[in-house]
């Protein structure tokens, strides 16, 4: 589909940080910028085929990809018409064998698409990066990992869209899940973590709200503005007032902020 060009790449077993079964590379303090200058950059976990590609070709009209290259990998996404959209995933969602990959599964290439002007513009809603699922494959066992991503996209230009990588991890004990943002084995069951989901999305009136001990609840608008704040523990936010769009939900869960986005019809 696309000319691979020259390109950094990263052996995570080299370069990253191990922490007990989560390997994982920070950079926070240095993030990587994929643009116009530095179009492509390579994930690569144990040396041999590299496994993704963030491929930044909007300078050239196209898509901006997170495109899997060897066997086995693939990335959670939507499908679409042009291969598959990739879900941008708040922090803590369980990324697992239970999670929807679509990538290169006979050895052909799979370009999942992070941005696509006027097309798929999710990414660029985010005033903080999201998280990236995907997963896998080295010598018949799958790994689970993400990356976390922010996408900065400048109306009417395809030459100011960049794409900014902040860091990376994978779960290096085989077919074992791992949650996004997660840089540690904290050795505690999925039941004991804090999760957070929402149901309906999108909702029309009502929000349901599910995770232990709410402290208080946020809204944002995609402006980033907050249209709505409680300190209660109540999981169940009327949403009727709010004009239709995509929102983005806080909720301070036992001193720890989950997010979530969300859809009001």
């Amino acid at each position: 589909m696309k000319k691979i060009l020259l390109s950094l790449t990263v052996v995570f077993s080299v370069f990253g940080v191990v922490n007990s079964q989560v390997v994982y590379t920070n950079l926070e303090t240095n993030p990587v910028v994929i643009d116009a200058t530095n179009m492509e950059y390579v994930l690569n976990f144990f040396g041999g085929e590299e496994e993704f590609m963030i491929q930044n070709y909007s300078a050239e009209g196209e898509a901006v990809y997170f495109a899997s290259f060897a066997t086995g990998s693939g990335v959670i996404s939507t499908q679409a018409d042009y291969n598959a959209n990739v879900e941008a995933l708040a922090e803590n969602t369980v990324i697992s064998e239970n999670s929807t990959f679509f990538g290169c599964e006979d050895g052909s290439p799979y370009f999942n698409v992070l941005y696509l002007p006027s097309t798929f513009e999710t990414w660029k809603n985010y005033f903080e990066p999201m998280f990236i699922g995907f997963k896998f494959t080295n010598a018949g066992n799958t790994y689970y990992g993400w990356a976390k991503v922010g996408v900065n996209a400048v109306e009417n230009s395809t030459t100011q869209v960049k794409v900014t990588l902040y860091g990376y991890a994978y779960q290096s004990t085989p077919n074992t899940l791992i949650r996004a943002g997660q840089t540690t084995d904290l050795g505690l069951s999925e039941q004991s973590v804090n999760t957070l989901s929402v149901y309906p999305n999108p909702a029309k009136d009502v929000l349901n709200i599910n995770a232990d001990n709410i402290q208080s609840v946020s809204i944002f608008n995609a402006m980033g503005q907050k249209v709505y704040n409680s300190t209660t523990s109540n999981s169940e936010i009327n949403i009727s007032n709010l004009e239709n769009g995509v929102y983005f939900l806080n909720v301070l869960s036992n001193g720890v902020v989950l997010k979530q986005r969300f859809i009001k019809e």
